[in-house]
């Protein structure tokens, strides 16, 4: 899987399907690559065991303000701190 941001704190479930869904931290850096300029969770999928990765939906995008954050835990939880 490749992001276009900073891809972090990967969570993956295997559907009965076979298929395998990974939600995580994509967010996006602003200039000088110091801070970020978007928080977003997004959520991919493969249908070959992880060869190949499809964007399949996107849970939350929202712009820094103050102390604002947004990321899945270690215990798969989407977390935020506002």
């Amino acid at each position: 899987m490749q992001g276009y941001g900073d891809l972090d704190n990967i969570d993956l479930v295997q559907l009965p399907d076979k298929s395998i869904l990974a939600a995580c931290r994509n967010h996006i850096r602003g200039s000088g690559n110091e801070t970020y300029a978007l928080y977003r969770l997004q959520v991919f999928i493969s249908s070959n065991n992880g060869k190949d990765w499809d964007f399949l939906s996107n849970i939350d995008t929202r712009v820094p303000h103050g102390m604002n954050d947004l990321w899945v835990s270690d215990t798969g939880r989407i977390a935020s701190h506002i």
